[in-house]
């Protein structure tokens, strides 16, 4: 554990950056709309008849911008180097771990993109917060602001110093 970790003046400090730089990390318009959000809420609603009866297990449910609470289904998420096409020498390769890695490099580059295409022609809000400039480092450091004395002050000054440049 460095020093600073365990420094209350480090923590305010980055704090302090952090409300410095605050209200330009959400979009202004109706990417700010606060929206009721709840994170595991398909398994917490009960439906009858066709009609949403009861939803349960508010502990995780908070208000928000919706810029921050969109986010891709799990099925879709990737963040690796995209990868359409298989390498020329593909055919010739003999380690079958290097084989699988790039097939699925590829698969999640043609769902991420599928989904990515076809979301943008059903949904607006979606392709709005999609184009929204360094979209991910803005929301890592709102989700890193609040957690610096269980986890460490490195990655949230990363995330300010990226946004910053």
């Amino acid at each position: 554990m460095s020093e600073d970790q365990r420094n209350p003046s480090a923590h305010i400090a980055l704090c302090e950056k952090f409300l410095k730089v605050a209200t330009y990390l959400i979009p202004q318009g109706h990417l700010s709309s606060s929206t009721l959000w709840q994170w595991d809420i398909t398994q917490n609603i009960f439906v009858e008849n066709n009609r949403i009866s009861s939803i349960i297990d508010w502990r995780d449910c908070w208000i928000g911008p919706r810029f921050l609470q969109a986010r891709h289904p799990q099925l879709v998420q990737y963040s690796g180097e995209m990868m359409l096409d298989l390498p020329k020498d593909f055919e010739t390769l003999t380690n079958k771990e290097e084989e699988a890695r790039i097939w699925s490099q590829v698969e999640k580059t043609l769902v991420l993109l599928t989904y990515e295409t076809h979301s943008k022609d059903l949904s607006a809000l979606l392709e709005g917060i999609e184009r929204v400039p360094q979209k991910q480092d803005r929301r890592d450091i709102v989700d890193m602001a609040g957690g610096t004395w269980e986890g460490s002050l490195i990655p949230l000054r990363q995330c300010l110093v990226r946004v910053a440049r």
